[in-house]
């Protein structure tokens, strides 16, 4: 039964345009711009080059995207009173919940194929391992940052949240190292934002560890403090989620 409602989910967010838009397509016209046309493209980068260095961040914030705003969105409709209906139907909060894992780390899957076959047709190179390693990185990286959408579907408990959750994640990305090149003082800052950890991560099995400032300066990123970094997040939006599920059971 749960497979039918994730078939059934996965259906009806393929029906919504706005799915393909912000989630695929969006993710993958950043790339086009800022890795594969760009001129820097070819130069290297660790183990691969600039190109590959943009189109692993493309491709964890698409995922990041689409994880968080199906969890947000998820939270809405389960406090909303549609986990009232569904357990009618004989669906148990333990195989709702996988059922929303399931969509979620499909819907990932999506926005970063498409950013890693146009990188692949544009010019973006590493081994191929850095490819595979980096794919499953941001795919299930994504999957632990979604907790920050259902922690704030269930904060906020209207439609509302799923927009704010969108555009917090551009915001993160671009404080986080994973848009833009940023200053030095900005770097020491973004260590500390959320998405930092999952950019460093991500991009890690490619770049051996380095980035570039705004500058043009290449900085050695620590693996140890990008680990922290996505744990620690990891424990706040479980936190949130927590907090909030607590709260909303007490209305």
């Amino acid at each position: 039964m749960n497979l039918t409602l994730t078939r059934l989910d996965l259906a009806r967010l393929l029906r919504d345009p706005s799915t393909l838009i912000f989630i695929v397509l969006l993710p993958a016209l950043l790339y086009i711009v800022f890795g594969g046309a760009a001129g820097y493209g070819d130069f290297p980068m660790g183990k691969g080059n600039v190109s590959m260095f943009v189109m692993i961040n493309m491709a964890t914030y698409g995922a990041v995207s689409a994880t968080t705003s199906l969890a947000a969105g998820s939270a809405i409709e389960k406090m909303q009173g549609w986990g009232r209906q569904l357990a009618l139907s004989g669906i148990s909060d333990a195989q709702y919940v996988w059922s929303k894992i399931r969509l979620g780390l499909i819907i990932a899957l999506m926005p970063v194929t498409v950013v890693y076959l146009i990188g692949f047709l544009m010019g973006a190179s590493a081994p191929w391992e850095s490819w595979a390693i980096s794919y499953v990185v941001a795919v299930l990286g994504a999957g632990l940052i979604s907790l920050y959408g259902l922690g704030m579907g269930m904060l906020i408990r209207s439609d509302v949240a799923v927009s704010i959750t969108s555009g917090t994640i551009v915001l993160f990305g671009f404080i986080g190292n994973v848009f833009n090149p940023l200053t030095e003082t900005l770097y020491n800052i973004a260590q500390f934002t959320p998405l930092y950890g999952l950019g460093v991560l991500a991009r890690w099995a490619s770049t051996e560890g380095q980035t570039m400032l705004s500058s043009g300066t290449i900085v050695e990123e620590d693996l140890t403090i990008a680990v922290a970094n996505l744990a620690a997040w990891t424990i706040i939006f479980t936190a949130l989620s927590i907090v909030a599920l607590r709260r909303g059971r007490e209305r």
